[in-house]
């Protein structure tokens, strides 16, 4: 009696990651190798399997129904760690997480496990990963059926006739290419009834594909390396050489950032996958470090793009401006060639802004991590400007915002980081429609002033006289309001 079922398992490659960490770990994690036995006895116990378990990473599976909780345990079998998931009674699935230091990953496969009472031939696939790295596992399965009573025989779907070196079950068939193989399990007694199960071993392109940048060093003069990996098997080793390759500078590390090099050197960076160890996939290019480093210094000239103090006003929709918008414009030095996140990490920023009347807005500012660094800096990549924001403060003694005040505003403030204490000083003038006026050519002005129906001059922004301009260049009249 011969009993033939199709079976593919594919397990799939796409995850969702639940927090922030390395490229190069999180890429590790979603390539995680996973395998199950689809059917098990009813009754009987379930496992879920990872192969080549990167280290430092705690493997889990959470029952859907029950939320029981399974970790990762060492398995007998060669590079392997096992999961046991306990009885199966009823149809069970499983969420799978990997976790390693701050990543948690979620994979989107969720092993679905059955119980099967009848006798029946269970397998186990495991993809390709590596030239020849395929593996089917079986055993047979159901109420009152022992394994050991069975012989097992493999063939390639499209051979004829099965070899007939009889199969260890407990070892199953490893180095297999991909294809589809047909396993047969036969009982040893009469009837010798057989048993079939069709595993397709899936492919996986190992072809490793990647670009170099090189960055200016952050506190000193020694540039960076980054590896950009656009395809490769993961985990990925990195090292580098010389430029002819053969004396080595920097063993093999899983980080693509290598730091701390020469500038104006040229390097080889070699990546190597999982399979090199076996002859598998490494490539090489070679890259000039570059000279140059983060810098920001101090200006005094007036705000413009040269640096400097900034001066604006938001009115906040109103016709008169109801606070003022001010920057410090710190001339920079190879900001936008930068490692993402890489900014000079501790900062402290010293500052004083006195206004015309001589009200002062004051500050010290701490900042440790990129948040604190986003929420008071920009960086104009354009113009390599540093730019500290001195508008809609949040800060106790300053308040939600900084009045407008026309005239001469004067700001002088320490920078510090990286050892280094850079000293800045800014003045500007801010003389409302006025200075527009002697600024700007196109603006014309005629002084027919606004009058209710007593004559009285409108007073448009308080303390101000309200005068109409228009300019060459629109058609239609605005209202400013100047000194």
């Amino acid at each position: 009696m011969k009993k033939i079922l199709s079976l593919f398992i594919f397990i799939f490659a796409t995850i969702y990651a639940h927090a922030q960490c390395e490229d190069h770990i999180l890429e590790t994690l979603k390539q995680t190798k996973v395998s199950y036995f689809q059917y098990v006895s009813e009754g009987g116990n379930a496992n879920i399997y990872i192969s080549y378990p990167f280290a430092g990473t705690t493997y889990k599976a959470i029952d859907d129904a029950t939320g029981t909780e399974y970790t990762a345990v060492n398995s007998p079998l060669v590079n392997t760690m096992v999961i046991p998931v306990g009885v199966v009674n009823s149809a069970r699935t499983f969420t799978l997480k990997m976790e390693n230091g701050t990543c948690s990953v979620t994979h989107s496969e969720k092993p679905y496990i059955r119980p099967h009472a009848a006798p029946y031939l269970a397998i186990r696939m495991q993809n390709e990963w590596c030239a020849s790295s395929g593996a089917i596992f079986f055993e047979m399965i159901g109420t009152g059926v022992n394994a050991s009573d069975y012989n097992y025989y493999i063939k390639k779907e499209n051979e004829t006739h099965y070899n007939p070196t009889l199969l260890n079950p407990s070892e199953g068939v490893t180095n297999f290419i991909s294809g589809k193989y047909i396993i047969k399990a036969v009982l040893k007694n009469p009837p010798h009834t057989e048993y079939e199960q069709v595993g397709n071993i899936l492919p996986f392109d190992r072809k490793i594909e990647f670009d170099l940048k090189t960055f200016g060093g952050v506190c000193d003069n020694r540039p960076s390396i980054k590896v950009n990996v656009k395809k490769g098997a993961y985990p990925l080793w990195y090292s580098v050489y010389d430029k002819t390759g053969t004396t080595l500078i920097r063993p093999d590390q899983l980080s693509p950032v290598f730091e701390g090099l020469d500038p104006k050197t040229e390097y080889k960076v070699f990546v190597k996958d999982f399979c090199s160890v076996g002859g598998g996939n490494a490539e090489n290019k070679n890259i000039i470090t570059v000279d140059n480093q983060f810098k920001i210094w101090g200006v005094s000239t007036e705000g413009n793009w040269a640096g400097g103090l900034f001066l604006a006003t938001h009115n906040d929709k109103q016709r008169c401006p109801t606070s003022m918008r001010i920057d410090y414009r710190f001339k920079g030095q190879n900001l936008k060639l930068q490692l993402p996140n890489r900014i000079p990490l501790p900062m402290r920023i010293e500052y004083t802004l006195t206004s015309p009347s001589g009200k002062t807005y004051s500050d010290d500012l701490q900042i440790n991590t990129m948040d604190e660094f986003n929420k008071h800096i920009g960086i104009d990549q354009t113009h390599s400007l540093f730019m500290l924001y001195l508008r809609k403060f949040e800060i106790p003694n300053v308040g939600s915002s900084i009045a407008v005040e026309y005239g001469r505003w004067n700001f002088s403030a320490n920078v510090t980081y990286c050892g280094q204490t850079i000293n800045a000083t800014g003045t500007a003038n801010y003389g409302g429609l006025q200075e527009q006026l002697d600024k700007d050519s196109r603006l014309t002005t005629f002084f027919d002033v606004e009058r209710d129906n007593q004559g009285v001059i409108s007073d448009q922004c308080k303390e101000k006289v309200g005068i109409r301009t228009i300019s060459s260049w629109k058609i239609h009249q605005q209202v400013y309001c100047i000194n």
